[in-house]
C-alpha cells in the first residue's frame, strides 16, 4: 500500500448495534413511507387512500393528455433533427479546405426556452459511433478560458472538481498542462478514435459577438488535429447572427442552414383539447382563454404551454377532494363520509334535486340527501354519462371543423375560439351555426356527397341514409344538381302598356331531379340542426361538472401573474388574515398592540400622507406599542408580588 491509495477498515457489528446492512433506520423509512406529494383536503379529514388515490389518477390523466403533445412535437421536428444529423454525419473532414463546418439552426423567438430541440438533436447525434457532443450555454461560460475548461471537461468526460487548472490525467503522469488547454482534448480524440466533436449553441444569440469570433478563433486553428462541428441555434435571422462575427470569422466557417418549422399554439390546444377519451378534467371556457391570452401577451416556447397545460391538471386534482371520481371505479370505502356532504353542496347536486322534486321523483331525492350509498350510484353513473356527454360536444366541434372545411366561401374557425364557445354554451343556435347550415343550403350535389362522405365517421343519425339517397339519384347523371335554395328561380318580367312600366315576379320551372335534390338539402339541414342542437349543450348544465370540467382562474392568476406587493401589503393591513390569533379578532381596520410591530407601524406610514414626520411617526408608534409595555411590566410585577 503507498501513502497516496485510500484505505477502509470495515468493523462488522451487531445488529443491535449498527442495524442491519444496506437498511434505513426505522425513523427515516417511517417519515418516507408517510411522505405524500398531495395534502389531505376537507379540513384535514381526507384519508390517505383518497390522497394517494387523487395523485395516481392525476398521474395517469397527465400521461394520457402528454402523449399527443409530445408526438405532436417529435413529428414536427423530425425532418429538421434529422437533416441536421446527416448533415453532422455526412462530414468530410479531407474536404472542408480548413473551415469548421457550422449548422445554423433557424428554430424562431422561442429557442432559448424550448430544450427539446436540441436535446433530440443532441441525443440523435449520440447514437453515432465515436461522437463527443458538448452543450454550452451561455449563462455558464462568461469568457473564453471557461468556454474552453467547459469543452475540455465535457468532451474527453473529465472530473468537474479539477484544482489548479491542472488536468487530472496528466497531472499523475508529470506533464502539468492547463486545464483549458484543447491539447487534453486533442489527446482524448487520438485514444478514443473520436470522429466528430459537435459543439451545440442553443442560445447563440446570448453569447457576445467578441466570445464567439475569439472561440471560433481559436477553434479554427485546432481544425486540422479536432474535427469540431459547430451547431447555432437562431431565434431572429441568419444576417443578423453573422453581423456579430467578423468577416475574418465568417471566412472560417462552412455554413448550412436548417429551418424548423414552427408548430403553432393553436395545433397544440386542438391536441390537447379534442381527445375523445381523456382520463382527466377538460379544461373550462375561463382557463382556456386565461393560457391562450398569456401566450399571446407573452411569447413563449412550446414547453413553457405545454408546462401551463400541465400545472392546470395538476391544480384540479391538488386542490379539489372530488376529483378522485373522476376515477368511476374508485373503491366506496376509500371515500369519507365528507366526500359525499361536499357532492351534496355542490351547485349542479342541488340543482339536479330540484329537477328531481319538480318532476314529482321526491323517493330518489330523498335517499340522495340522506343515503351514501345511493348516493354513491348515482355518482358512478352521473360521471360516466357526463364523460359522454362532453365527448360528444367535443365530437360536434370537429364536425363543425369539417362543415367549414368543404365550404369553399366560409373561413374555418380556429379551434381555439370554437372550443370556448361551445364549452361555454355559447354555440347553440349561434349566428355561427346558422351561418355554417345556410351554407349547406346552397352547395352542388357533388360538393353535398363530399360532404356526407367525411360527416359519415360522425355517425349522425340519419345521414347515412341520406347519402344513399345522394348517391342514387346523382349516380346516372352527368352534371351536378343544385337545390332551389341555390337556384333563382324567380324573375323580373317588365311590360309596357298605355306608356305604363308594370314589372311582374315570374317563377322558372325546376327539373324533377333539382326538386328531389332540394328535398334531400332539406333533409340534411334538418338532421344536422337537430344533431347539433342536441348535443351542443351548456357544460355547466351538466350534472357534476365542477368534477368534470376545471375553470378556476384563481389558481392560474396567482402562479402566471403574481403580485408579491399586492400579498404583502394585504398581510401588513390586516394581519389576523393570516396570523388567525384571537387577539386581533374584531379589530377590523383598527390599531391594536396586540398586533404585529411592523403591521403597526406600517399602518401609522400610510396614514402620515406625502411627507413623513419622523418625531410625529415615533410618538404615535410608542403610544400604541408602550400600552403593551406598561401592561406587561405591571403583570410581571404582580406576579413577582404573588410569588414573594
Amino acid at each position: 500500500m503507498t501513502e497516496y491509495e485510500g484505505c477502509y477498515l470495515f468493523t462488522p457489528g451487531t445488529a443491535q448495534t449498527t442495524g442491519q446492512v444496506g437498511q434505513r433506520s426505522a425513523k427515516r423509512r417511517k417519515i418516507q413511507g408517510e411522505f405524500q406529494p398531495f395534502v389531505p383536503l376537507l379540513s384535514g379529514t381526507e384519508n390517505s387512500t383518497s390522497v394517494q388515490n387523487r395523485f395516481n389518477i392525476f398521474h395517469n390523466a397527465w400521461n394520457v393528455q402528454e402523449k399527443p403533445l409530445r408526438d405532436l412535437l417529435r413529428s414536427s421536428n423530425t425532418s429538421a433533427i434529422n437533416d441536421v444529423a446527416n448533415f453532422v454525419q455526412a462530414i468530410d473532414f479531407a474536404k472542408t479546405d480548413s473551415k469548421i463546418p457550422t449548422g445554423l439552426i433557424v428554430a424562431g423567438p422561442t429557442i432559448a426556452t424550448d430544450a427539446g430541440l436540441f436535446d433530440s438533436i443532441t441525443d440523435q447525434v449520440k447514437t453515432r459511433k465515436r461522437v463527443a457532443a458538448v452543450d454550452l450555454d451561455s449563462a455558464q461560460i462568461p469568457n473564453l478560458k471557461s468556454a474552453l475548461k467547459y469543452i475540455n471537461r465535457h468532451a474527453s468526460n473529465q472530473a468537474p472538481n479539477v484544482d489548479d487548472e491542472e488536468t487530472t490525467d496528466h497531472v499523475q503522469q508529470g506533464d502539468r498542462r492547463l486545464n483549458y488547454d484543447l491539447q487534453t482534448l486533442h489527446r482524448h480524440v487520438q485514444l478514443h478514435s473520436i470522429s466528430r466533436v459537435v459543439l451545440s449553441f442553443q442560445d447563440s444569440e446570448a453569447f457576445e459577438g467578441s466570445l464567439l469570433t475569439d472561440l471560433i478563433d481559436v477553434l479554427s486553428s485546432w481544425n486540422d488535429r479536432i474535427p469540431f462541428v459547430l451547431l447555432f441555434g437562431i431565434a431572429t435571422s441568419v444576417d443578423m447572427f453573422l453581423d456579430k462575427l467578423s468577416r475574418a470569422t465568417v471566412k472560417r466557417l462552412r455554413c448550412g442552414r436548417f429551418d424548423v418549422a414552427q408548430l403553432e399554439i393553436e395545433e397544440i390546444f386542438k391536441a390537447a383539447t379534442s381527445l375523445e377519451h381523456p382520463v382527466g378534467p377538460w379544461l373550462g371556457p375561463s382557463v382556456s382563454s386565461a393560457i391562450l391570452q398569456r401566450q399571446k401577451d407573452y411569447i413563449q416556447s412550446i414547453s413553457a404551454f405545454v408546462q401551463a397545460l400541465n400545472y392546470v391538471h395538476m391544480t384540479h386534482f391538488f386542490a379539489n377532494p372530488l376529483s378522485v371520481l373522476l376515477n368511476h371505479r374508485v373503491p366506496r370505502d376509500s371515500l369519507d363520509p365528507e366526500h359525499y356532504e361536499a357532492v351534496r353542496n355542490l351547485l349542479s347536486f342541488q340543482r339536479f334535486i330540484e329537477r328531481l322534486v319538480d318532476d314529482g321523483d321526491y323517493k330518489i331525492a330523498q335517499e340522495l340527501l340522506s343515503d351514501d350509498t345511493s348516493l354513491y350510484e348515482m355518482i358512478q353513473y352521473k360521471i360516466r354519462e357526463g364523460h359522454n356527454r362532453v365527448r360528444a360536444i367535443i365530437h360536434a366541434l370537429k364536425a363543425i371543423c369539417t362543415f367549414q372545411s368543404c365550404l369553399a366561401s366560409k373561413s374555418v374557425t380556429p379551434w381555439s375560439e370554437l372550443y370556448i364557445n361551445g364549452m361555454s354554451g355559447k354555440l347553440q343556435d349561434s349566428s355561427l351555426i346558422n351561418e355554417t347550415l345556410l351554407s349547406i343550403k346552397r352547395l352542388p350535389s357533388d360538393a353535398l356527397e363530399d360532404l356526407l362522405v367525411k360527416l359519415s365517421a360522425f355517425q349522425i343519425p340519419g345521414l347515412f341514409g341520406t347519402l344513399k339517397d345522394l348517391e342514387s339519384l346523382t349516380s346516372p347523371l352527368l352534371h351536378p344538381l343544385r337545390s332551389s335554395h341555390a337556384i333563382h328561380h324567380q324573375t323580373l318580367r317588365t311590360t309596357v302598356v298605355g306608356q305604363k312600366v308594370k314589372l311582374s315576379a315570374q317563377s322558372s320551372t325546376i327539373s324533377p331531379q333539382d326538386l328531389a335534390y332540394s328535398k334531400i338539402v332539406d333533409r340534411t339541414h334538418g338532421l344536422v340542426r337537430e344533431y347539433l342542437h342536441i348535443t351542443l349543450v351548456n357544460p355547466a348544465d351538466i350534472f357534476l361538472h365542477e368534477i368534470l370540467v376545471h375553470d378556476l382562474k384563481s389558481p392560474l392568476h396567482d402562479v402566471f401573474a403574481p403580485k408579491p406587493r399586492a400579498a404583502v401589503e394585504r398581510a401588513l393591513s390586516s394581519p389576523h388574515d393570516y396570523l388567525g390569533c384571537d387577539c386581533c379578532d374584531g379589530l377590523g381596520n383598527a390599531l391594536s398592540a396586540t398586533q404585529p410591530a411592523t403591521a403597526v407601524l406600517y399602518q401609522l406610514y400610510l396614514e402620515s400622507g406625502a411627507l413623513v414626520n419622523v418625531a410625529d411617526l415615533w410618538a404615535a408608534f410608542f403610544a400604541i406599542l408602550g400600552k403593551r409595555d406598561e401592561e406587561g411590566a405591571e403583570e410581571e410585577e404582580k406576579e413577582q408580588e404573588r410569588v414573594l
